[in-house]
């Protein structure tokens, strides 16, 4: 019984990343890797069978919202931005709660990160595609491993689901621009 209290939920949700990746998924980028990789395909045989067999699965999709504009690590293109989602569940009783959710996303890519650096805002809606990494374990004082196992999310696709207030205000300004230049 419930499986069945949890599948509208369930089916939300589906539906919710299954537009988000109808977004991406049919956008020009896509389209344009795809056909250029459409020929390159692998062929696996019953010998490749089992060396594939041995892979492993690394990927993460998130829907939710910045939680504050990116800021560059450090010296390098890298930038991090958290990132809010929230996890809705339904009781038995019938009672609703949303648990809040925080990520750390890091996005290494040089022109992902710029893209990021210019259009994402705080509160802005973003569809997150990627891979989970923890923090390298540092050797302590007394030359024993610490192991700090913070997460992060290292974004290698991100879906802008709504447009960032960034854009608008700088699409607005060359015609406000014009028409200053024709009152003259």
């Amino acid at each position: 019984m419930e499986v069945r209290q949890c599948r509208p939920f369930l089916l939300e949700v589906q539906e919710v990343f299954a537009l988000a990746q109808a977004y991406f998924f049919s956008s020009q980028v896509f389209q344009q890797a795809a056909k250029s990789c459409s020929n390159s395909l692998p062929v696996f045989s019953a010998g490749s069978a089992r060396a594939y067999s041995n892979r492993f699965v690394n990927n993460v999709q998130l829907l939710g919202r910045v939680g504050r504009e990116p800021q560059k690590i450090g010296t390098s293109e890298a930038v991090s931005f958290p990132f809010y989602t929230e996890t809705i569940l339904k009781f038995k009783d019938g009672t609703v709660k949303t648990y809040p959710c925080w990520h750390r996303v890091v996005v290494v890519r040089q022109g992902l990160s710029t893209v990021a650096v210019n259009n994402l805002e705080k509160g802005q809606r973003v569809f997150v595609q990627g891979r989970i990494a923890y923090r390298a374990p540092t050797v302590g004082e007394d030359g024993k491993m610490i192991h700090n196992h913070q997460a992060a999310v290292v974004a290698e696709n991100l879906v802008f689901l709504e447009k960032s207030r960034k854009n608008l205000s700088v699409e607005s300004q060359p015609q406000d621009d014009k028409q200053a230049a024709a009152a003259n």
